[in-house]
């Protein structure tokens, strides 16, 4: 099955089969859960954006006390080791850019940066959560959700501050934050290398 992108709104456009779901098997017929955020068939509270032609940004705005943001890649990757030469070159560039954007327009004092790849299928995505000097030493990685943020915390509160951080991102990189929709006859080599 293949998901189809609205490819309107704040959706990152992807080329055809960028994010194609894992072939489901005989007892899986579950499609990617990353892959469906991706091209917008599963909207994200904080619109997804693009980071470059590899990675994509968007944000939990609303099941939590603390929004955060989440990258993950745009093509369908389960695991660190199935990155292409592009993503893993981007990868540290972003988490830098992105722990420092939080820091310094959030007031982070540090950055927990969770990545756990338990979903089926499994598909690379981190979580960035902003940890301030007020938080229990205690509380650490996943477990700040749960943690009220200071009540200044001026953090991803709506869709248009996480695409102002994406394009702070991606000015930072020297990408264009809107990329051009990709057809069937262009080459994909870029992005699939």
């Amino acid at each position: 099955m293949s998901p189809r992108s609205s490819r309107t709104g704040n959706f990152v456009d992807a080329p055809p089969g960028a994010f194609e779901p894992a072939s489901p098997t005989e007892d899986d017929d579950a499609t990617c859960l990353y892959c469906t955020i991706g091209i917008g068939m599963l909207p994200a509270s904080g619109g997804v954006h693009a980071l470059g032609p590899h990675w994509s940004i968007n944000a939990e705005l609303q099941r939590t006390d603390r929004p955060h943001f989440i990258i993950q890649t745009r093509r369908h990757v389960p695991d660190f080791a199935a990155m292409n030469a592009g993503e893993a070159s981007d990868f540290g560039r972003i988490v830098a850019a992105l722990e420092g954007q939080m820091k310094e327009r959030f007031g982070a004092e540090r950055v927990a940066i969770s990545y756990l790849s338990e979903n089926w299928p499994p598909h690379v995505h981190l979580r960035f959560i902003p940890r301030f000097a007020s938080d229990d030493p205690a509380a650490r990685g996943l477990g700040l959700l749960g943690a009220p943020a200071p009540i200044d915390y001026a953090g991803p509160r709506d869709v248009e501050v996480v695409a102002e951080v994406a394009a702070a991102i991606c000015a930072q990189l020297g990408y264009v934050t809107e990329l051009p929709s990709l057809g069937a006859d262009d080459d994909l080599s870029a992005i699939q290398e």
